[in-house]
């Protein structure tokens, strides 16, 4: 695993471990971005990221009803603000995106293959990661 930047310090949302599955160990790159959010690369470009940014509950609910062009599924193990956005018809087809909120703050977990992959659209997959970074919420 490298790191491309320390200008921003660890991340604290993602290891090296929560690529498992997802993006090639081997060729990992983990970057912390900015205060609160974090990515993770491959040499192929898949990607991880995790944004945790400040917001109402009422916000949140309200983006877990919205229409778009994802399909959208509640994952109530993570809390009754938590759910996943997968098989969007616009953007890129093959990522899965949980959000995930606790004590006014909201964070994204989102999986972003170049291509499709074994885990294109699975959001069971990524709720263990979800799972992580909502206790660190």
């Amino acid at each position: 695993m490298s790191r491309s930047s320390e200008r921003f310090g660890n991340c604290e949302w993602l290891t090296a471990a929560d690529a498992d599955g997802f993006l090639d160990a081997g060729t990992l790159t983990v970057q912390r971005t900015g205060a609160g959010s974090c990515m993770m690369f491959d040499r192929e470009d898949n990607t991880m990221t995790v944004a945790e940014i400040a917001t109402s509950r009422d916000t949140a609910m309200g983006m877990m009803k919205r229409a778009g062009p994802c399909t959208h599924v509640a994952i109530p193990e993570l809390g009754r603000e938590a759910f996943g956005e997968h098989s969007c018809t616009k953007g890129n087809g093959n990522a899965v995106t949980i959000y995930v909120w606790k004590n006014g703050r909201q964070a994204s977990i989102l999986f972003a293959p170049v291509k499709p992959h074994p885990q294109s659209g699975s959001v069971e997959r990524l709720k263990a990661v979800a799972g992580r970074v909502y206790g660190k919420l």
